[in-house]
């Protein structure tokens, strides 16, 4: 796949590129700023070869004889490339390939995991599959119908608490020969610096980066495990799942114009009826995190240990 020209990413949640570089340097860590392309072959969702990705912060090596890359890549899910956004990737490599499923994780609390909200592209052909009890909170699945018992017996239950104790920061997706690992961001924020380049920025650090191996190295084996092999009389039924969100561009541009309007309306009330949207806000945001904290120190002590 070739390199997509574009800024390379000058600062890391306030910290210029040198100095991510040299935490992680001081950490062990044998870092390449920018690459052509990474070994593995690119077929996840947010890293595939119509995301026009540009590949930062390299780094790889081997979880129990597996090998695995991670990464901070810049790239486009609209093929008119209008957006530019960015994900943090740890990849492995599987022993042979595997159904395609894809993990939303709503274990933060975010705006997504309040609302209960889809943050994944629309996926022509795949539906999502909630889990049974309280799981269905925090995690949806998403699969072709007739692999809806793969992804039920890939996302076991002693997965899903590593995600909500330790991953919960992270989506994963199942892809061909790899387990993806994910982090996603918006649209990235410019500027001008001082000196009058333009200046990109996440909001991803060096520390960010160190959790995201430590989990991938810690419990990847487990999603090696998982993951279900592709059974060779499907073969018609295998397409990576990012060709099924190009095949949704009209769907998930219409989603993103939803999110707009609902977002100017939001604004719009708290302009006018500030002292009764602040309050109401509060209030709202305030029940919904004590009953989403409850559920989740519910589900963790029920199944932590089995």
């Amino acid at each position: 796949m070739e390199l997509f020209q574009r800024k390379p990413v000058t600062n890391y949640k306030g910290r210029s590129a040198l100095e991510f570089r040299k935490s992680l340097a001081d950490a062990g860590i044998n870092i390449q700023p920018e690459v052509m392309t990474p070994a593995l072959p690119p077929n996840g969702i947010y890293v595939s070869p119509e995301t026009k990705n540009a590949f930062y912060e390299y780094s790889y090596g081997e979880v129990d004889g597996f090998k695995y890359e991670q990464f901070v890549t810049s790239y486009y899910q609209d093929l008119a490339l209008t957006a530019e956004c960015f994900a943090a990737v740890f990849a492995i490599e599987l022993p042979q390939p595997t159904t395609p499923v894809y993990v939303e994780s709503r274990t933060s609390f975010t705006f997504n995991s309040i609302l209960g909200l889809q943050s994944v592209p629309v996926l022509k052909g795949i539906r999502g599959v909630r889990m049974d009890g309280d799981f269905s909170d925090f995690f949806t699945v998403y699969g072709r119908d007739e692999h809806a018992l793969d992804a039920f017996i890939t996302i076991v239950p002693n997965l899903m608490i590593d995600m909500l104790t330790s991953g919960s920061r992270y989506d994963v997706e199942f892809a061909d020969r790899y387990v993806y690992f994910y982090r996603v961001y918006g649209a990235v924020r410019s500027g001008t610096r001082g000196g009058g380049d333009d200046s990109v920025s996440i909001g991803f650090s060096s520390n960010d980066y160190l959790e995201m191996r430590n989990f991938g190295i810690k419990y990847g084996t487990k999603f090696i495990r998982a993951a279900r092999p592709a059974s060779s009389d499907t073969t018609a039924d295998m397409r990576p799942l990012w060709q099924l969100v190009n095949d949704s561009q009209a769907a998930n541009n219409g989603r993103q114009f939803v999110w707009l309007i609902g977002i100017l309306f939001y604004m719009l009330l708290f302009a006018i009826l500030p002292y009764v949207m602040i309050p109401l806000s509060v209030v709202w945001f305030g029940v919904r995190y004590i009953q989403w904290a409850v559920r989740k120190r519910r589900l963790i002590s029920r199944w932590s240990g089995r």
